[in-house]
């Protein structure tokens, strides 16, 4: 392991976090699809584009990757810091410039949007209930035609909101690896662990020599 592996992952890291948004993804079907480039053409389509273009696209899967990586690397320079009688520089630099990088990482937030996404279905429970309750008064079959009614719409709503979370899943996820791939982030971040398993494997023999 050198600081300057350290520093490159770094820099594709950055690289990895400014495709996370809608803009990039949209460009990315539009350059292999004409049909879509052509529609993106309409004013009104182009506008709504660009007024999302920053809306967080498969960010937190993409800061879920980089934080464990970085925290796993940083905890094997620690042992081998420790190890070395703190007279490992790079180690010591290493776990230095990570934390910081780390400290720049905005934590995962939860947005309006976000909240009410992951509350959805709490929040449909109660209306149903308030909606129980409103109607607990009204005849029998009053209650039963607006029960089908609320059940028509509800059914749709719930089908196509569970649809459109899968999709997103796996179009999130096949960005990330997409990228992943395209920046050689998992050949590098696995040399470098690999150098620091194996640093800290001869330590440890070196520990286990020393101290029988």
């Amino acid at each position: 392991m050198s600081l300057q592996e350290i520093k490159e992952l770094l820099d594709k890291y950055d690289k990895l976090r400014s495709v996370a948004n809608s803009g990039s993804s949209d460009q990315s079907l539009t350059s292999r699809f004409k049909i879509l480039r052509r529609i993106y053409e309409f004013k009104l389509l182009r506008n709504f584009s660009i007024n999302i273009y920053a809306v967080p696209f498969a960010s937190n899967k993409i800061r879920n990757e980089i934080r464990s990586t970085l925290i796993n690397i940083s905890a094997l320079c620690k042992i081998n810091y420790l190890r070395t009688g703190r007279s490992d520089q790079s180690s010591k630099e290493a776990n230095e410039i990570i934390k910081e990088y780390l400290d720049g990482i905005p934590k995962r937030g939860l947005p309006l949007a976000d909240k009410l996404e992951n509350n959805s279905w709490n929040i449909l429970g109660a209306v149903i209930g308030i909606i129980s309750l409103m109607l607990s008064s009204w005849s029998t079959v009053i209650q039963f035609v607006l029960m089908l009614i609320g059940l028509g719409l509800l059914v749709p709503l719930a089908s196509g909101y569970l649809i459109y979370s899968v999709i997103r899943y796996f179009d999130e996820r096949r960005w990330h690896k997409k990228w992943m791939k395209k920046l050689a982030i998992e050949d590098l971040k696995h040399k470098l662990i690999n150098e620091l398993v194996e640093l800290n494997d001869n330590t440890y023999t070196e520990l286990d020599t020393k101290f029988k």
